[in-house]
């Protein structure tokens, strides 16, 4: 028995356990990779959405800001009508977009955005001079003003920007809008205060009778578009119900005819 255990000692040497030796406490691990640290957590990217119809422009756009670490595209589309219809489906936390498409105002485009989501900052982005666009585009509830000219770096500037909560525009700009709004109605407001120029319209035209899908039809805009707008024109009017707002409506419609005599 003696010779069996020195033999099991030998061929065993230094490996673990043989004939004789105190069994260890605990059991040896088996074999294998230590397991790995999960890999730390990265910060969310804010979710931004393009609107452009000059696919090349939205590709380079998209490129640009998908290369930023804390950035990312999650939506284009090429017209406003589009953009609406995918942006009622998700909401990004930034929309960037054009002014000019399609021949559409851009600030109706805008005054809707606001309209459906009124929490969704809108930074545009514009080919058109900052001193004859900017202006009206922050009136009509966007918050902020970039020529395309600037290049890559002002964009991403004014995008982190208006990510952060602030305005993004020239000093002049700014400066006019802060007059502005110090002094009270702006030059180009609707004839009817508080409503927006694109509230004001839709206030006509339930003056004049018509109902939700006839009104977007004549102006190119979904129902639904037209249902917010009127909503927020019963607040800001005060007014308690839908029919108290027709009947102001038909009202305004039909004293303007008399002055117009």
């Amino acid at each position: 028995m003696a010779l069996k255990n020195e033999r099991a000692k030998e061929s065993a040497g230094h490996r673990g356990w043989y004939p004789g030796r105190p069994k260890p406490k605990y059991s040896m691990k088996p074999p294998g990779k230590t397991p790995s640290r999960p890999a730390p957590k990265t910060a969310a990217k804010h979710s931004v959405f393009l609107v452009d119809d000059h696919p090349l422009t939205r590709m380079g756009i998209a490129m640009v800001i998908d290369q930023q670490p804390d950035l990312k595209v999650t939506g284009q589309a090429s017209s406003p009508k589009e953009a609406i219809s995918l942006l009622e489906k998700k909401t990004p936390d930034l929309l960037v977009t054009d002014l000019s498409m399609s021949g559409r105002d851009g600030t109706d485009f805008l005054l809707d955005i606001h309209a459906i989501l009124p929490d969704l900052p809108i930074l545009v982005h514009s080919m058109h001079p900052e001193s004859s666009y900017a202006l009206s585009c922050l009136q009509a509830e966007a918050k902020g003003y970039v020529m395309k000219e600037k290049g890559a770096e002002v964009l991403i500037e004014a995008v982190r920007f208006v990510l952060s909560g602030k305005r993004y525009a020239s000093p002049d700009i700014m400066q006019q809008l802060l007059d502005i709004m110090s002094t009270g109605r702006p030059p180009n407001s609707s004839p009817l205060p508080p409503l927006s120029s694109r509230e004001f319209t839709i206030y006509e035209a339930i003056g004049e009778g018509l109902k939700t899908r006839e009104i977007a039809a004549k102006l190119g805009i979904n129902h639904r578009t037209v249902d917010a707008h009127r909503s927020n024109i019963r607040t800001k009017l005060k007014l308690p119900d839908f029919a108290a707002l027709t009947v102001h409506a038909v009202r305004w419609v039909e004293s303007k005819k008399k002055r117009s005599v």
